[in-house]
């Protein structure tokens, strides 16, 4: 998930983004890569994470490459 132009977002879409997470995790998704360099962005979807219970399997980064190698390991 490449959010890195993306400006906070809206209780409503937080929403919509904790449900994916929480869609990833219960359908076996080993490992979400979240592109994010506003700290705002990265507080806020670790609090997601943290809500839809993804914790585990989010690595957070800074650029696109990051991802895909994480999400490659």
């Amino acid at each position: 998930m490449d959010v890195t132009d993306f400006p906070s977002q809206s209780s409503e879409i937080q929403k919509g983004i904790e449900q994916q997470m929480t869609l990833s995790r219960t359908s076996g998704c080993a490992t979400i890569a979240i592109v994010a360099l506003k700290a705002v962005i990265t507080t806020q979807t670790k609090r997601l994470a943290k809500d839809s219970r993804s914790e585990s399997i989010i690595v957070w980064v800074t650029t696109r490459e990051e991802g895909l190698k994480a999400l490659a390991a």
